[in-house]
């Protein structure tokens, strides 16, 4: 065996078993992003709907109280029936919390937070964040503020039950009338006061939870995206290597292994756009005090995760069939273009870009994945190539049908193209006028890829002015 041959088998085996450990990390920071994500939500939906409880708690307290005035006053036993029927609000969730510790049955618990107003969708993870979180300071102290207001609304419910029996035997003087309107104001006064720590207790302890998890969902975010890139550049770097491998093969594999170039280019450059927009909620979140916008904010994360999620699904199937033939399906147009609109909302809103959309056409019949690569690369470089002295900027996407052709015209007032420089763009590693923003591989796949769909893609530009690109499908 000669040195070059054993050279040869060293690297192909280094570059396979940096290659499982590669994709080994990937799936797992895939399982544990999604099982941080998953007990994220769950945490905040535990949180919110314990505010949007303690909401409906200090509301049926105060009516209650209310009521009772007012039956003091006129003795009509229509407010009796209403304070009865309003008090029943907290005694029901009191009754839900002393279940839990009890350890009785989750269908006892659930009975009373929904005779607390709280919605039955709730129950589970209301029941859930208390029993794991009981321990850890901001429930803990918010627990302990909720039994601390307990025996004042038992206190409520006593009143008012001595108020009506002394009601039915007429025993009831003026002067025990004002006693008891200012023993219930200094009640409601307190309660008022613990249903206000209560609140803010769980508040801050969400936006605390928030806090790590959003730091959390990052930290694995950028380990995928790193590992996604480190396995492409291994990959780029075994196409290099085989390179006199490759002149001596056929046309197949030649095809083959181009069209497996074409693929991990895209894949470095689709990913550029929801990281960028994840980078642009990160600053956004790190400077926003409200933690409903924040928690607006994480959901828009979400999105734009999951999104891209099924991309990178979507293309790794693609390299593991890149050998069958072009798969057609029934498209939504309008579902592909909003979606990479969304991933890149933010990166077009701190540019100052508007994007206008003109959807006459929806479905057509075409690749998924290659319609995507070609419309995520020509709004992506609208969006890149936007003219920053512009007052004005903006993206135009339309979609219609003219001649039998399906058309898709994506138009911006952008930088603009050079006319010396338009026939050449669509060529690999053609960058055009500012190849510092470019890797001269985007326009090259949307060409390919238009190709392979029995497509073509054209380009009006004038510098300054700005870029029209149309992509025409035949067959669709």
């Amino acid at each position: 065996m000669t040195t070059t041959t054993r050279n040869d088998h060293a690297k192909t085996y280094f570059v396979k078993k940096y290659a499982w450990i590669l994709v080994l990390l990937l799936v797992i920071s895939s399982f544990l992003l999604g099982f941080v994500n998953y007990y994220s939500f769950k945490i905040m939906s535990g949180a919110r709907a314990y505010i949007n409880g303690e909401s409906e708690y200090s509301k049926a307290q105060k009516d209650a109280v209310l009521y009772l005035y007012n039956y003091l006053e006129a003795g009509d036993e229509v407010y009796w029936t209403q304070f009865k029927r309003e008090i029943a609000i907290p005694v029901s969730d009191n009754d839900a919390r002393k279940a839990i510790i009890s350890h009785q049955p989750d269908s006892i618990i659930y009975r009373g937070f929904v005779g607390g107003r709280n919605a039955a969708a709730d129950s589970p993870d209301m029941v859930w964040l208390f029993r794991n979180f009981s321990k850890v300071s901001f429930m803990k102290e918010a627990i302990a503020t909720w039994q601390n207001a307990e025996p004042a609304i038992n206190e409520i419910n006593f009143l008012g039950n001595e108020i009506h029996e002394k009601q039915d035997r007429g025993t009831l003087s003026l002067s025990a009338k004002k006693t008891y309107t200012d023993r219930l104001t200094i009640i409601s006064k307190e309660l008022s006061a613990k249903e206000r720590v209560f609140s803010s207790l769980l508040s801050a302890g969400a936006r605390k939870v928030n806090f790590y998890l959003f730091i959390t969902n990052i930290f694995f975010i950028l380990i995928i995206t790193g590992s996604l890139v480190l396995a492409a550049r291994e990959m780029l770097m075994r196409l290099f290597y085989s390179e006199h491998h490759l002149l001596q093969a056929n046309e197949t594999l030649i095809a083959s292994n181009k069209e497996l170039d074409v693929f991990i280019s895209s894949v470095s450059h689709d990913l550029r756009s929801p990281v960028a927009s994840l980078k642009g909620l990160l600053k956004v979140i790190l400077k926003e005090n409200d933690p409903q916008l924040k928690d607006s904010y994480l959901y828009m994360m979400q999105d734009v995760l999951e999104k891209q999620d099924r991309f990178l699904v979507d293309m790794l199937n693609f390299l593991r069939d890149k050998r069958t033939v072009i798969s057609r399906e029934l498209l939504s147009l309008r579902t592909i273009i909003e979606d990479i609109v969304s991933a890149s909302k933010f990166t077009a809103e701190q540019k100052g870009i508007e994007i206008k959309l003109e959807l006459d056409l929806d479905e057509i019949r075409s690749d998924k994945l290659r319609l995507q690569m070609i419309l995520n690369n020509l709004i992506s470089n609208a969006i890149r190539y936007s003219d920053s002295s512009k007052k004005r900027k903006y993206i135009s996407i339309k979609t219609f049908k003219q001649n039998n052709q399906c058309l898709i015209e994506i138009e911006d007032n952008g930088v603009g193209i050079d006319s010396n420089y338009q026939a050449e763009i669509f060529n690999i590693f053609q960058t055009g006028l500012q190849p510092e923003k470019g890797t001269g591989l985007g326009l090259f796949i949307v060409k390919n890829s238009a190709e392979k769909l029995n497509g073509y893609v054209k380009v009006e530009s004038e510098p300054e002015k700005g870029s029209k690109f149309i992509v025409g499908f035949n067959d669709c």
